[in-house]
């Protein structure tokens, strides 16, 4: 196993790694020579194509499948090696749904033809959770990487294909354990799981992104410029990302679930553990 210290975030969809933990990633990295492992469970085929009008208006537009994927996996790839020095991993389960040549919208049900370009043996991000042998290759990697801490969605979101990356992490973070893996596991407590309900979006701890940590989490989100999100990065990431009520000398803050957090030494499990402190549970 490695020895060095290293970071997982393993999220569904290109712009997701950014939004829930972008200013961990480059603080850690930067102040203490974390590695970064930035990992996608879906393959990207699905999303319109975002841009900004003359007049300020954001315009959305439809394309097919093998328009936006590449695009979208090509902001990922920048956003990985321009800001966390690293390669982004894409597992590539194929999305829910796609839009074919004539931009119509295909769901991925029992009987509708395999969107080109994915494996025939591959399960959609749905059931991937549920597929012994994808839990299995990403039980491989964290046992690999080995990595202090993982990050992923919350367990409960509006967004299946965030819920069931989550699922996937969980069953193969507890394979990983199973055969020796020590590091822990943190869930995004962002605005999606709130929408769920008030007691979903409660967090357990947090990371103190202020200053530069929260203007590099704003520039590699501004990468995923096909994205909404890329967009409106700067307007996200002031608005979204205050510091709990609790503390009052912290500008901005990455707040997590802890789905179970070790004494693994190092920095970033130290700064979790301290700040959990704040919170009851």
């Amino acid at each position: 196993m490695n020895t060095s210290k290293n970071i997982m975030a393993i999220f569904a969809h290109a712009d997701d790694v950014e939004l829930a933990c972008g200013g961990t990633l480059s603080k850690y990295r930067k102040l203490f020579g974390y590695r970064i492992d930035y990992i996608m469970s879906t393959n990207n085929m699905s999303g319109s194509w975002c841009n900004l009008n003359a007049d300020g208006k954001l315009e959305s537009r439809k394309c097919p499948w093998h328009e936006i994927m590449p695009q979208r996996k090509k902001e990922a790839d920048d956003a990985a090696r321009a800001y966390y020095g690293t390669e982004a991993i894409h597992l590539d389960l194929p999305q829910r749904h796609y839009l074919n040549d004539n931009l119509e919208k295909i769901d991925l049900r029992f009987g509708n033809p395999q969107p080109e370009g994915t494996l025939p043996d591959c399960p959609s991000i749905l059931t991937g959770a549920e597929d012994p042998a994808t839990i299995g290759r990403l039980a491989e990697l964290i046992l690999e990487q080995d990595p202090e801490i993982i990050f992923t969605h919350a367990a409960v979101d509006p967004n299946p294909e965030h819920t069931c990356t989550t699922w996937l992490v969980i069953r193969a973070y507890k394979k990983a354990k199973e055969q020796g893996y020590n590091g822990s596991l943190l869930l995004f407590a962002g605005r999606h799981s709130g929408e769920a309900a008030a007691s979903y979006s409660r967090c357990d701890t947090f990371i103190d992104i202020s200053g530069e940590w929260l203007r590099l989490k704003t520039e590699a989100l501004s990468l995923h410029a096909c994205q909404s999100a890329g967009i409106f990065a700067e307007r996200i990431c002031n608005s979204g990302f205050s510091a709990p009520s609790a503390v009052s000398d912290v500008e901005a803050a990455e707040c997590f679930i802890i789905h179970q957090l070790n004494d693994s030494p190092g920095p970033l499990t130290e700064e979790l553990q301290h700040n959990s402190r704040f919170f009851s549970r």
